[in-house]
């Protein structure tokens, strides 16, 4: 009677060839790959945020076809008369008819510097300004905010008063020095809930 032993190997893991192989791979699609996907994401939130101005153009249009006297009967940030209220109504008529529209307010981006929201600024279209129809409560300022642009209206009102404050419930404002313009003092002032992801 014999005995017959017989060696069989049977492989249970992986050569360390196989998996410096599999690691290879894996960073060649890691630097191929993550590019892509960051951009992809970055572009979608670029369109996100475009998606806003297109809400805040339906929330505006919304707010003239509800409130047919929203361009005559608003409260404005600095008190007004009929006539000068017939001058603001012209104003907005007039940038609504020209090719560069009306200026509702401004968005200041620089790198390195925060967010700057105004009512006005010396490269944008000042001519066909009605910041002020947006006043502080009624049917413009509820249309901000139903777009997503809470805080816009309080930093408007501020700005043309000139009594923005360095805190509120809805903005803040931090002060800075323009080294380039004799170490003026600015304010760059933006809303506590961000507008933009991108």
């Amino acid at each position: 009677m014999s005995f017959g032993f017989t060696t069989s190997r049977s492989r249970k893991g992986f050569t360390l060839v196989e998996v410096m192989v599999v690691i290879v791979i894996m960073g060649f699609l890691a630097v191929i790959a993550t590019p892509i996907l960051f951009g992809i994401i970055e572009k979608s939130r670029e369109k996100v945020d475009l998606l806003k101005f297109y809400y805040l153009r339906d929330a505006l249009n919304r707010a003239l076809l509800e409130d047919g006297d929203a361009l005559t009967k608003t409260t404005t940030v600095k008190k007004k008369n009929d006539e000068q209220m017939n001058t603001l109504t012209t104003t907005l008529s007039n940038g609504l008819s020209s090719n560069r529209g009306a200026t509702l307010f401004v968005i200041e981006l620089h790198n390195g510097l925060s967010i700057n929201v105004q009512n006005s600024h010396n490269q944008a279209n000042n001519a066909h300004n009605i910041s002020e129809i947006i006043g502080t409560s009624g049917t413009w300022y509820n249309a901000l905010n139903e777009a997503g642009f809470e805080g816009v209206a309080d930093i408007i009102a501020g700005r043309i008063t000139g009594n923005y404050k360095k805190d509120t419930d809805t903005y803040t404002s931090v002060s800075w020095n323009d080294h380039n313009n004799n170490d003026a003092q600015w304010w760059r002032t933006a809303p506590k809930k961000p507008m933009f992801i991108s």
